[in-house]
């Protein structure tokens, strides 16, 4: 997936993820542009999300939500 995120000194960046595990606050996964596996808050996503196997766009508290079931 890649997504618009804000880390915590306000900085932007699109961050390309295979996700790991989501739960309410935390998308868990493996950053491809760090080369390692990170946290990201849900609340620190700042755009809609991409499937980039898809191409689909997604709305990431419904994409969350329905991930972490």
């Amino acid at each position: 997936m890649e997504f618009d995120y804000e880390d915590s000194a306000g900085n932007w960046s699109a961050r390309q993820v295979n996700v790991l595990s989501v739960n309410d606050s935390y998308i868990k996964g493996v950053c491809l542009s760090k080369q390692a596996e990170r946290t990201f808050r849900l609340d620190r996503v700042m755009s809609d999300i991409t499937d980039l196997d898809t191409g689909e766009i997604l709305d990431i508290d419904g994409w969350a939500m329905q991930y972490s079931r």
